[in-house]
């Protein structure tokens, strides 16, 4: 080989470096195996969706019956378990939140030891309902498959809390609130169904990541409320996603509103930044509620871009 023809060998292979280097996430990057989302069904025997590169689970609990203020708290307004997977090298990294009554807790637990599921967090979403409810709060990087059986012993475990009682589907609250009012107030899109109105919020910016995997609203990082009612007497739930810096500002305007501020805490263990959820409920006329739930919105900073 001459000088030259080596000099344009190692100029090219320059190029080619430079290339990788600034692009680790191009065409040379390795990518996440696809997940099976298939057999994941299969083992939990549910069915799900795949949105923003995560594949998601719900699991409705319609066989509780909670009551908090004269309202049935469904499934829609804060009862619903769910379980996202995301690709993750060779395996997946895993998401999820469980409403537990108090005597399925520990039976849950024992169920998830050694699964590969790890608990999160474990805290209350409500005060004053009845029976008392508590959330469990799940992750875990690895084979998806071994993921999904360590939930399905937890639902298992659930079901045999309750020998012999056979769930029942929850009547729709009666409800007459006008969603595009509701829609205008909190500049958002929502749904009405089973007599709830709910709408989600995109997390403001940052964006967050947890082993070094982008947290996206499939995965739970989200704001929401849903509201159910009539016009002169509703009730609004939910929780909003705040940096540390948001949320002694978001609890004087929710106070400020007379809007109850029911729990602050974590979901994640490792994200970055530091993710607090802040729970809600009020009660009162639905658009007193839904201004001061837009007002609490605009103080957590530019949407992302």
């Amino acid at each position: 080989m001459g000088a030259r023809s080596f000099s344009n060998t190692l100029a090219a292979i320059a190029i080619i470096f430079a290339l990788h280097t600034s692009n680790p996430g191009g065409a040379w990057a390795a990518r996440p195996a696809p997940l099976d989302t298939r057999a994941i069904e299969r083992v939990l025997g549910m069915h799900g969706t795949t949105a923003d590169g995560a594949f998601r689970v719900t699991q409705p609990r319609e066989e509780l019956r909670v009551t908090l203020d004269g309202f049935s708290i469904t499934p829609r307004m804060g009862l619903t378990a769910w379980m996202a997977f995301c690709p993750h090298g060779d395996g997946a990294m895993l998401m999820g939140d469980i409403p537990l009554l108090e005597e399925e807790i520990q039976p849950v637990l024992s169920a998830l030891a050694g699964s590969g599921v790890e608990v999160t967090a474990l805290h209350n979403h409500f005060v004053r309902e009845s029976p008392r409810v508590m959330f469990l709060h799940v992750g875990g990087m690895g084979d998806p498959l071994a993921l999904a059986r360590g939930l399905r012993a937890a639902f298992d475990a659930i079901a045999r809390a309750h020998p012999g009682a056979t769930p029942r589907k929850m009547t729709a609250p009666a409800a007459t609130l006008d969603p595009s009012r509701l829609q205008a107030l909190l500049r958002a899109k929502g749904e009405m169904k089973d007599g709830v109105f709910k709408a989600t919020f995109a997390r403001p910016s940052p964006s967050v990541t947890e082993a070094n995997i982008p947290v996206t609203a499939a995965l739970g990082l989200n704001s929401w409320a849903a509201f159910e009612g009539a016009p002169d007497r509703a009730a609004v739930a939910g929780d909003l996603a705040l940096t540390a810096a948001e949320v002694n500002t978001v609890v004087r305007v929710l106070r400020h509103a007379n809007i109850d501020v029911v729990a602050i805490h974590n979901h994640m263990l490792d994200e970055e930044p530091r993710i607090f959820f802040l729970h809600f409920w009020g009660v009162g006329r639905a658009e007193d509620l839904a201004k001061a739930l837009r007002a609490a919105l605009d103080r957590t900073g530019p949407p992302v871009s």
